[in-house]
């Protein structure tokens, strides 16, 4: 039986070298330190936790230009990925986290999750 013929460059695996990741905060004009340094040591956390670091941070007003340059400017510094938490929940693609997403070129693929507000199962 022949042996399978190999693809050069088809698949490749390389090890898991961690991440360099960005977090935007978006917040009031003055948002309490406290909350910054939590939300901030939260998403530190997560990334340390899948082998990599938070390596960006800003701090930025709740405003679909501003978090669109930050966006932008995370992405050119390489960071990867690009953690974005906001002031306010997002209710839909108008709300400024979505739209500043596509503002700064990216494409919203699913947004939200089909669940029921407040029910507990």
């Amino acid at each position: 039986m022949p042996r399978p013929r190999r693809c050069a460059g088809a698949i490749s695996i390389r090890p898991w070298r961690g991440c360099r990741g960005g977090l935007v905060l978006t917040g009031s004009p003055r948002p309490p330190q406290l909350l910054l340094d939590r939300a901030t040591a939260a998403q530190r956390t997560r990334l340390e936790r899948c082998g990599g670091g938070l390596d960006g941070l800003l701090v930025v007003p709740h405003e679909i230009m501003a978090v669109a340059a930050a966006i932008t400017r995370q992405a050119r510094d390489g960071l990867d990925p690009i953690l974005v938490l906001g002031a306010s929940a997002i209710m839909d693609r108008r709300d400024v986290i979505p739209a500043a997403l596509e503002t700064a070129g990216g494409e919203i693929v699913r947004l939200g999750m089909p669940v029921e507000s407040g029910k507990t199962s």
